[in-house]
């Protein structure tokens, strides 16, 4: 969880009470920043808008949706940058329309968490090299 926390996380109980507690603003942005999103993409994946956002104190906690959308994110590009061994080949892939995910980049699936499964399961099958 270093790219929204900056820390590992012991146990998954962690993660709930991460949750519920929120996560800084500025803590999102920092992350979204590394990734290279844009603002509308980062509200679009934790369901906020960006006036919302932009309104928000670097300091606000943001809501238990708006965190674990963040953590969820997080926690996929961290599987990718394993998966891929570089977290910009694993970015670029991001932005790559897959036919497996029916002609969509995967960014594009964030929204929903089905999205996320849809693409962690696609990150899967790359590892263990099975193509659709």
């Amino acid at each position: 969880m270093f790219l929204l926390l900056n820390q590992p996380i012991q146990y998954q109980s962690d993660l709930v009470d991460i949750a519920r507690k929120g996560v800084s603003k500025s803590a999102v942005m920092k992350m979204a920043k590394t990734l290279e999103l844009s603002g509308k993409e980062l509200t679009f994946i934790i369901n906020l808008s960006e006036r919302t956002l932009q309104r928000y104190e670097n300091s606000h906690k943001l809501d238990k949706v708006a965190t674990e959308k963040a953590m969820q994110l997080a926690q996929l590009y961290e599987r990718g940058k394993e998966v891929w061994g570089d977290l910009e080949k694993f970015k670029r892939w991001m932005r790559y329309k897959s036919p497996v995910l029916g002609y969509k980049m995967p960014i594009e699936l964030l929204d929903t968490s089905f999205g996320f499964q849809m693409v962690l399961d696609e990150i899967g099958r790359i590892e263990h090299g099975v193509l659709a």
